[in-house]
């Protein structure tokens, strides 16, 4: 039986534009399913020029919370009436209700401990911003450059871990790909793309020849909404609900 929508109804929600590939509805609405919750989940296409309006209207309208994606993350925090420090040190907003994803992966890894980080983006002066503000803040473990096939074969020769925060690569341009050649990547290497959209990108595909272990964006997407929801119901999703969004949501 379908859930009836009605008075009582709570809306929760996630903008961005594009919006229409998001997965996040089909995340939050089964949790709300299986936690039998009064919610609905719904996404709406907000342009730049009309994010203030969208963050007033949503206010207005009694959103009870919603998500932050591209190209808002960074913008939204201005028109934000409380932030916390970690955002804030991220520069991005993924969740209101209760990033910059090359940043915020950086700051989370610098928090754990990591023992190097280095950033290559196609302008090095944004990696160089990033690294400066990990080394300032977190500690000083970071070094930035530009993003060209060079830098990229002689960076990842000793690296552990290697991750592409970049869109390059996404449905529908599924045959590009950051860097086509991998000559330096080693095989015990842990290569990692945040896109979900295919579920291999050309950038996986690529390093799984060479024997590298990959991993998508699949993870991050449930564990990310997850965590929204904790923050919005005041509640901790359990292991089994967890793997559930898994695999419905990776089938």
């Amino acid at each position: 039986m379908e859930k009836l929508i009605n008075g009582y109804t709570k809306i929760l929600g996630i903008i961005g534009d594009p919006i229409e590939h998001s997965l996040s509805p089909g995340i939050h609405n089964t949790l709300c399913k299986y936690l039998n919750l009064n919610y609905v989940y719904i996404p709406f296409k907000v342009s730049s020029e009309q994010l203030e309006n969208a963050v007033k209207g949503l206010k207005a309208l009694g959103v009870m919370g919603f998500n932050v994606t591209i190209p808002h993350k960074k913008n939204i925090i201005q028109y934000l009436d409380e932030v916390s420090k970690e955002a804030l040190l991220m520069g991005a907003v993924n969740t209101i209700g209760a990033g910059g994803a090359a940043r915020g992966i950086t700051v989370s890894l610098a928090l754990e401990g990591v023992q190097s980080i280095t950033i290559l983006n196609r302008t090095a002066q944004k990696a160089k911003a990033i690294c400066t503000m990990i080394n300032e803040n977190v500690k000083n473990i970071s070094r930035s450059d530009s993003l060209n096939y060079e830098n990229f074969n002689r960076y990842i020769e000793d690296c552990d871990i290697l991750i592409n925060t970049t869109s390059i690569g996404m449905h529908p341009d599924i045959h590009a790909c950051p860097i086509e050649n991998l000559t330096s990547l080693k095989s015990s290497t842990v290569v990692c793309d945040l896109i979900y959209n295919p579920s291999k990108t050309a950038f996986l595909a690529n390093a799984e020849k060479k024997g590298c272990k990959i991993i998508n964006g699949w993870g991050m997407l449930v564990f990310q909404a997850i965590n929204a929801f904790e923050i919005w119901m005041d509640i901790k999703i359990n292991d089994n609900l967890t793997n559930i969004l898994l695999q419905k949501t990776n089938s």
